[in-house]
């Protein structure tokens, strides 16, 4: 399943993507100002009410968006903008069951406003992301009415849909009376982020935010050792690693995840011209090209990581990194705000971002993404009122506040507000707004295995499960790469076969 990639000097040549920046300051004194984020946004937009909750942000992020005198574009993007009727279902109660993190709980903050908007009381539970994910199942396999919106990662989306456990959000978004069309725009989400979340005709969900991937690099320590320049290929990659290595004094090249929920491996076999599924849902991961890529991640992982890196997850992977023990870190821009927190990390003003390694020096590597989105449970009997808050929690105007405060977006109308670009234009020594910009458009829909050739794949977690808990295996030494590469071939296969799709 290979994938014609975007050349270096091609992309060069285009002038980068346009109005991609990224977002935060975050050193310096804070004060207690979504009040006052909030204010500038209702003056150049002339949105709504004051927000109750407040979230401590820093001065000088402040100064810069003070500065902008209005947001750019024709449409009044403002919440009394929207030909929306937000006081149909006041007195009513709806039911959340999200991720616990930031993204949710910021949204937590927001829920004050949003009821006095619409009457709405929207109810929050929250659940680490495996619990999460768990719960859902079972509420949705046995069809309860518990909780009327899940938040959900896109691998999950083809398989609730094709089983008829959450709603087609197709009519309620083509539907003029439940929606303002032009004014939520979901055709203005990155396409890559609005291709996962499809199954075929059908919208399985909205999505809340989105991250692209990047090789994040301490440029102090780049120095310190005598290296000019990032890595542009694989190869590099390790040798910059081999360089970085040095575990007699508590420092390790690279941090990657050695956990079998994977979010960052897959850009490996498909950096190398593999992946997982072929056109017709046969497994490939024990491919010449995959068998390339698994092998440089465990090699990675396995010489140059931390102690204990087969079991770490993103939490372990961003405290080494931000408490100074690695190097590198080729992960998510969701974490770029948490590399400048002043009450955690070590490595302020240090990090440099950079594209992911290709396999040559002339094609960039894939970047891959990652969302968090909200889908309508299939059984709820309160949909109306439910949709009257996705439509809110994911509209332009809430995606800007969240990507002023945290950087990263799925609305392409965001990277397109001086305000957010001011914000982010210097972090990473100006490599943000770049490299975040190339991910989120290049990247592949199916990065995640959620359709191939535009095709839904209901068994998209299991293919990821069954990989990652081979890749486990491979890191933890238990397997070599082909052992556990035939392994995860062989239960894929006996997977699709079951489902049906061949015999």
């Amino acid at each position: 399943m290979s994938r014609g990639r975007i050349s270096r000097r091609r992309f060069l040549g285009t002038g980068m993507v346009a109005g991609t920046a990224a977002i935060l300051a975050a050193c310096g004194e804070t004060v207690e100002v979504e009040r006052i984020v909030t204010q500038v946004v209702e003056k150049e937009v002339e949105v709504i009410k004051e927000v109750t909750v407040e979230v401590e942000i820093p001065v000088e992020r402040l100064v810069e968006v003070q500065v902008v005198q209005e947001v750019e574009g024709p449409q009044d993007v403002s919440y009394e903008a929207a030909n929306v009727d937000w006081r149909k279902y006041a007195g009513q109660e709806i039911n959340v069951l999200g991720v616990n993190g930031f993204v949710t709980q910021w949204q937590q903050g927001l829920l004050p406003e949003f009821e006095q908007i619409t009457g709405i009381k929207v109810n929050y539970e929250l659940l680490g992301e495996t619990q999460l994910f768990d719960k859902t199942n079972l509420e949705l396999t046995s069809r309860s009415a518990n909780y009327d919106l899940f938040w959900s990662a896109c691998f999950n989306i083809p398989r609730w849909l094709s089983g008829g456990l959450i709603q087609d959000l197709s009519g309620y978004l083509n539907d003029p009376d439940h929606t303002d069309i032009e004014w939520y725009d979901f055709g203005d989400i990155h396409p890559s982020v609005r291709g996962a979340v499809t199954a075929g005709d059908e919208i399985g969900a909205v999505p809340f935010d989105a991250v692209s991937h990047a090789n994040f690099f301490r440029v102090d320590k780049f120095e310190e050792a005598g290296i000019q320049d990032p890595p542009d290929t694989m190869d590099e990659l390790e040798e910059t690693a081999a360089k970085l290595y040095d575990p007699e004094n508590d420092f390790y090249g690279i941090s990657l995840r050695g956990g079998f929920l994977q979010i960052m491996y897959p850009a490996f076999p498909y950096t190398y011209g593999g992946g997982y599924l072929d056109d017709e849902w046969r497994s490939i991961i024990n491919s010449p090209e995959s068998l390339a890529g698994t092998q440089k991640y465990v090699d990675l992982v396995t010489k140059y990581g931390p102690p204990g890196s087969s079991t770490k997850i993103w939490k372990d992977v961003l405290e080494d990194f931000r408490g100074g023990l690695s190097g590198m870190l080729p992960d998510t821009f969701g974490f770029t705000p948490g590399f400048e927190d002043v009450n955690a990390s070590k490595i302020i003003g240090t990090v440099g971002a950079h594209y992911m390694p290709g396999v040559t020096k002339d094609e960039y590597g894939e970047h891959g993404f990652w969302t968090w989105t909200v889908t309508m449970n299939n059984f709820s009997e309160k949909k109306d009122p439910a949709w009257l808050y996705m439509q809110w929690a994911s509209s332009r105007l809430t995606a800007l506040r969240f990507a002023l405060l945290r950087w990263v977006t799925a609305r392409n109308w965001v990277t397109q507000q001086s305000v957010w670009q001011d914000v982010v234009k210097d972090k990473n020594f100006g490599q943000w707004p770049v490299v975040f910009g190339h991910g989120i458009s290049t990247a592949r829909p199916d990065y995640l295995v959620t359709s191939v050739n535009g095709r839904p794949i209901p068994e998209a977690q299991d293919v990821l499960r069954i990989q990652g808990i081979e890749l486990s295996s491979m890191v933890a030494g238990e397997k070599t790469v082909e052992e556990g590469s035939n392994s995860s071939f062989e239960q894929v296969n006996n997977l699709m076969t079951q489902a049906g799709y061949y015999s």
